[in-house]
């Protein structure tokens, strides 16, 4: 099977293993997961070896996700008495546009591509109105902060309420005391302000969510510079299309922005814009999320030399630590205790889609909590040797260290499952691009 096939195959795989039990465990969706792991496994080692994306299979794999969206509700808070009719209507018109990428003219292909996205907007924008209030942390947590925020509080010192009450497995012992948490905003600064737009304009962080997952769509069918390359804005599709989408938007789940963030800083690589542009877009990749910077390795791959490498590595790191600092030194002790030992103190899921959970419920015992941390140094070394040198390369090396961090992680939903989604889809953007610039003109004089 060639790699491009492998890639869609994962990515198709790991919708259905997140709709199983929306990102929860299911012994049927972690064998799902390892199939994935093992097709990103093999599409490395075949990465450099340049292929043609199979347009007709990416049009189904597509096809198949929209499908797979009508069978469920998009959320689990929807207010009582909600139709599903428009979703359900939306989502048939999605569908239908999609076909429209099959069609020979292009402007009638980019105008279907706009009106997915249009459609996508106003579907996104119903299910926020139509699930206000997701009994959810994540989501109360990032209102409450933006709140803060422009009262000119600090959102990193403790001052949530616990909305799940005493005695929750969402909580180690000492993260909750009488009804309060004992820290402030979990994410980054930058998560913070990209999620500060939709509360802004329109009174809830997930608009701010919903514009990333659109632009992460918008710029992955960017990367390649043929405006008539379907293949690019298919795989934009394919990501859009991933089953549980919906549901990420409701529970208010931020690996949109960090999708965003990727796809953008592949794009700059791959169109090879001007350094400046590397360093900036990495940068803020990097200051997005605690858990990317353990990525940089990799971008060892799209570097020429060492010296460019290390230019690159340390002027991005620059970039995240000034995004991140003047939040941070407002209360150095509140930003650590929020953003790197909230983590860290928090406990073991054994409802979560990992291998670590499989152990507890069928003989258990429970791996150490730094187990990820070193399975996934190997799995960075060897990406970095076997993977092409290319943005391409780059990304299917992203999608499956990930997914090595988060098979042997602690806790691992859906949420984090979706960036793997983000990387591969990505990857069979780029895997065209790469194999378009490698086809003979046909061109006639």
């Amino acid at each position: 099977m060639r790699a491009p096939v492998l890639m869609i195959s994962g990515v198709v795989l790991i919708g259905f293993a997140l709709w199983l039990n929306n990102g929860h465990y299911n012994p049927l969706a972690l064998i799902a997961m390892l199939l994935t792991l093992v097709a990103t496994v093999v599409v490395v080692l075949r990465s450099s070896v340049v292929v043609g994306v199979p347009q007709r299979v990416l049009m189904l794999a597509v096809l198949v996700q929209w499908l797979l969206m009508l069978t469920r509700p998009p959320g689990i808070y929807l207010l009582p008495g909600t139709s599903l009719q428009p979703f359900q209507i939306g989502v048939i018109a999605l569908a239908g546009l999609t076909i429209v990428q099959l069609s020979k003219s292009a402007q009638i292909a980019r105008v279907g591509f706009i009106g997915i996205l249009t459609i996508y907007a106003l579907l996104g924008g119903w299910l926020i109105q139509a699930s206000p209030g997701p009994w959810i942390d994540v989501w109360s947590h990032q209102q409450a902060a933006c709140d803060a925020l422009l009262l000119g509080e600090n959102p990193y010192r403790a001052q949530f309420n616990d909305i799940y009450g005493d005695n929750s497995p969402f909580y180690s012992p000492g993260m909750s005391e009488n009804g309060k948490l004992t820290f402030g905003i979990a994410y980054p600064p930058m998560s913070l302000m990209l999620a500060l737009p939709g509360y802004l304009v329109g009174g809830d962080v997930r608009y701010s969510l919903l514009g990333a997952m659109l632009l992460a769509a918008w710029v992955i069918s960017r990367f390649s510079s043929n405006v008539s390359d379907r293949i690019s804005t298919l795989a934009g599709l394919l990501y859009l299309s991933s089953p549980n989408q919906f549901f990420m938007l409701e529970q208010a789940w931020t690996e949109s922005f960090l999708v965003l963030l990727l796809a953008m800083t592949l794009c700059v690589a791959n169109r090879r814009m001007k350094q400046v542009w590397q360093v900036l877009t990495l940068g803020l990749f990097i200051a997005c999320k605690q858990y990317v910077v353990l990525f940089l390795p990799l971008f060892w791959l799209i570097a020429p030399t060492k010296s460019r490498f290390a230019r690159l590595a340390v002027s991005a790191l620059g970039v995240a630590i000034l995004c991140t600092l003047p939040l941070a030194v407002w209360d150095w002790s509140s930003f650590i205790q929020s953003t790197i030992m909230t983590h860290f103190n928090s406990p073991f899921r054994a409802d979560a889609l990992t291998v670590n959970a499989w152990l507890f419920r069928t003989f258990d015992m429970q791996l150490p909590k730094w187990i990820s941390f070193v399975v996934l140094w190997p799995a960075i070394a060897w990406v970095v040797c076997k993977s092409a040198r290319r943005p391409a390369g780059l990304a299917i090396g992203i999608a499956a260290v990930s997914l090595v961090f988060f098979i042997f992680s602690k806790q691992a939903f859906l949420n984090y499952y979706t960036f793997t989604v983000g990387a591969l889809c990505c990857a069979i953007a780029l895997t065209e691009s790469d194999s378009s610039s490698h086809r003979p003109s046909t061109a006639t004089v």
